[in-house]
């Protein structure tokens, strides 16, 4: 794992704001705590559940920071696979 993406999740977990190239985190008025790569929405927390999604993009980049946030993202045969499940490119998952 990059270092970039032990501070994002870090970021991401204590619910801090930080933009590292990239990927960005967000928290929300409400506390909702938000991970964009690109500007696109690829994983939010919120009442204490997680969601996560490929944000119609699958690449290895997105796998890396899902897997930063302990989630088991992955690309087989060019489909995506969250946590051993093989989803759409858009599909949000709770986690």
């Amino acid at each position: 794992m990059r270092k970039m993406e032990l501070k994002i999740a870090e970021a991401f977990r204590e619910g801090r704001a930080t933009k590292i190239s990239n990927t960005e985190v967000r928290v929300t008025a409400d506390g909702s705590v938000i991970m964009l790569l690109h500007g696109n929405v690829i994983a939010v927390k919120e009442n204490g559940k997680t969601s996560v999604t490929f944000s119609g993009w699958v690449t290895r980049t997105t796998c890396s920071r899902l897997r930063a946030i302990g989630v088991m993202a992955s690309i087989e045969r060019g489909l995506p696979y969250i946590n051993g499940r093989a989803v759409t490119s858009t599909e949000i998952v709770s986690v």
